[in-house]
């Protein structure tokens, strides 16, 4: 039975309207989780996924967010967050992925600084955003107010002292964050994902088993002393690159804030 999200959160249904080929986004409640439908046009006439028109204004970009209508503060130097969500689904090959966005802005801005992520739709703020890709090669960003400042994954660690993981390229890792076919229900690869921010460190694990670990992150490429010491609001996106004429659904369920 599908039903209306509950009032205890917001949503911002189809993110990134102005220059994006997706026309539609929509959140509902469905057997105790949530899902998040996006639909697209593909790419305007004569721009094709990856031509130098497509990077130039980014068309084929956007989604919807979702975050609890309350703010957080990060408790004794960290912030926690913990969601279920199904991220190594097949069928959204490169063009798919959820993304966890910490934020002092109250809701998207007019100001983009990247609109390839959800998180770029936060201009004019700091941002700490992590994409959960379905090739399951999690990268996190860093964000000032108005670009990136850490691009942190299994190739880039931003001058972090001790960097570690980020692809399933060990058996635990691999066996963690679990992927599932068109044809298998969704909650098969709907999976635990915590992640940790502090100042200087960006840590993630997949149903218990640490998957991805910067610390010792450089002064240049640490967390925005805004976001450690302000109120942050905490979204959960489901953003797209559609090359064609497309609906890809989201899967989503439990959350915990500094559990």
């Amino acid at each position: 039975m599908n039903a209306r999200i509950p009032a205890s959160y917001r949503v911002f249904e189809l993110g990134r309207a102005r220059t994006s080929s997706v026309f539609k986004t929509q959140h509902f409640a469905h057997n105790g989780h949530w899902m998040v439908d996006v639909a697209g046009h593909g790419a305007p006439l004569g721009i094709y996924p990856d031509s130098v028109d497509d990077f130039a204004i980014g068309p084929n970009n956007g989604g919807a967010l979702m975050r609890p209508d309350a703010t957080f503060r990060f408790e004794d130097g960290r912030l926690v967050i913990e969601v279920d969500v199904a991220a190594g689904m097949d069928s959204y090959g490169d063009h798919a992925w959820p993304e966890i966005v910490v934020t002092t802005a109250p809701a998207p801005t007019p100001y983009e600084t990247n609109g390839w992520y959800a998180a770029g739709v936060f201009g004019g703020y700091p941002v700490v955003a992590c994409g959960l890709p379905a090739d399951r090669l999690s990268e996190c960003r860093i964000y000032d107010h108005d670009a990136i400042t850490a691009h942190l994954n299994a190739r880039s660690a931003a001058g972090a002292a001790f960097t570690e993981g980020g692809a399933p390229n060990t058996p635990a890792r691999d066996a963690a964050w679990r992927t599932c076919t068109p044809e298998q229900a969704d909650e098969l690869c709907r999976d635990r994902f915590r992640l940790v921010l502090e100042k200087d460190a960006v840590t993630l694990s997949v149903n218990g088993v640490p998957y991805m670990a910067h610390r010792g992150l450089p002064e240049t490429a640490r967390v925005p002393d805004e976001l450690v010491r302000a109120s942050v609001y905490v979204y959960f996106a489901s953003w797209t690159y559609l090359g064609d004429p497309a609906v890809v659904r989201f899967h989503w369920g439990r959350i915990a804030i500094n559990p």
